[in-house]
């Protein structure tokens, strides 16, 4: 058993995910919320740090605490922990979030965007380990699109953190939709799941599925209108790995 615990924090645009974790064991326990954006990011911070809180105040034996990671959609500006037009977190433009949490807790945290923690996991203690490889390129598909750059075992952060956007290179230069982050045509207004549950409305109209689960079994199933769905998000994730396998020739590239 390890000596230590730590706490991680997976801030979505959907879901919030608190869980306290030792190294040697693995997760002794894990608080989700919903993500209340609709009530302003100061009510979301609040819940977080109500959640890290009550983690801290468990008894996990002789365990010492090590400290807190929270994971954030980006784009993140490092190290100052602001962030910039995330398309995902509207109204957040310009917060520090860092200070925030930092305000509220009383104690440092480290800030990082979520798809790069991701890759990193992944380099150390998933994929990226199990075929011994320092690089790799990791795809998040949830509510938006996130990217994670791993270069020689360290996250590739770019000149300010906000490498890795891979999310907002455009896939359709036609007929193309308008994304959160002010662009057209980007790879998340195709490939995530938001964009699933968009295409089900198009295709179903409001009584038809309403998560991207559900559309997924309706391909699953067999149903062509929702197969086609996935095949729109197949061609979307195609151009844009191409893009990447291209510039950065990387041993390894992943979608979670």
């Amino acid at each position: 058993m390890s000596k230590t615990y730590s706490i991680g924090v997976d801030l979505g645009g959907t879901n919030l995910r608190v869980a306290a974790y030792d190294g040697g064991h693995g997760f002794l326990e894990t608080i989700v919320l919903p993500t209340r954006l609709g009530e302003g990011r100061d009510q979301v911070v609040r819940d977080m740090c109500e959640a890290i809180k009550a983690l801290r105040a468990r008894d996990y034996g002789s365990r010492e605490f090590a400290g807190i990671a929270v994971g954030t959609p980006g784009p993140l500006e490092l190290p100052s922990g602001i962030l910039r037009n995330p398309p995902n977190l509207p109204g957040w433009d310009g917060f520090n979030l860092k200070s925030a949490i930092t305000a509220n807790l009383g104690s440092e945290v480290v800030l990082e965007n979520d798809a790069n923690l991701a890759a990193l996991a992944e380099q150390r203690l998933g994929t990226g380990s199990r075929y011994g490889v320092a690089d790799l390129c990791v795809l998040t598909l949830g509510t938006g699109v996130g990217n994670g750059l791993v270069l020689n075992g360290k996250i590739w952060g770019g000149a300010g953190g906000m490498a890795g956007e891979a999310g907002h290179v455009i896939v359709k230069s036609e007929e193309t939709l308008p994304c959160g982050c002010g662009g057209q045509g980007c790879l998340e207004q195709y490939a995530s799941a938001t964009a699933v549950i968009r295409m089900a409305r198009e295709h179903f109209g409001d009584a038809g599925p309403s998560t991207a689960h559900e559309v997924a079994l309706l391909a699953r199933s067999g149903n062509q209108q929702a197969s086609g769905i996935f095949d729109a998000v197949g061609r979307a994730l195609a151009v844009a790995l191409t893009g990447l396998i291209n510039t950065l020739n990387l041993p390894l590239y992943l979608l979670g």
